[in-house]
C-alpha cells in the first residue's frame, strides 16, 4: 500500500520546482481521499517521470563497472546539456551492448538487436543459386 511519502516523492519528481509543502499537502489529500487507489496512483505517476528530459535508463546485459557508468554519464550529460538522472538496469537477454532510453527515444546498441537486424537482412535477401536452369 502506498503512503503519503511515496505519493509525495513521485509528485515531487513530476512537479519539479514546486513548493515541497504544497506537494506534501496534495499527496496527503490524495492518499486520504483515495486510499484504495494510492498504490495504483504511485505506479501511474512514476510512469510520468519517464517522460522528463532528465530521466534516462541504460540497460545492459551485465552489471556495468563504476568506470563504465561514469563514462556513460559523462557522454549523456554532454549530449543532454545538463544534469541527468540515470537508472541502470540489467537484461541478460541483450547478450551484450547497451540500450539507452530517454522518454520515447531509444538507442539500441545491443548485440541482440544487431543479430535481429542481420537475420532480417538475410530473410529479405534473395539468393540466386542458379537452380532454375538445372535439369
Amino acid at each position: 500500500m502506498a503512503n503519503n511519502f511515496d505519493v509525495a516523492k513521485i509528485l515531487g519528481i513530476i512537479t519539479e520546482g514546486e513548493d515541497p509543502k504544497t506537494i506534501e499537502r496534495l499527496a496527503k489529500k490524495l492518499v486520504d481521499k483515495y486510499p484504495q487507489k494510492a498504490a495504483m496512483l504511485v505506479r501511474r505517476l512514476s510512469l510520468e517521470s519517464e517522460f522528463r528530459d532528465s530521466y534516462i535508463t541504460v540497460t545492459s546485459a551485465h552489471e556495468l563497472s563504476e568506470k563504465q557508468k561514469a563514462l556513460i554519464k559523462k557522454i549523456i550529460e554532454k549530449k543532454s546539456l545538463g544534469d541527468t538522472e540515470i537508472t541502470y538496469l540489467i537484461n541478460e537477454d541483450l547478450l551484450g551492448g547497451i540500450i539507452i532510453r530517454k522518454g520515447e527515444t531509444i538507442i539500441d546498441n545491443s548485440l541482440r538487436n544487431r543479430v535481429e537486424q542481420l537475420a532480417d537482412f538475410i530473410k529479405q535477401t534473395k539468393f540466386d543459386v542458379g537452380l532454375e536452369n538445372a535439369g
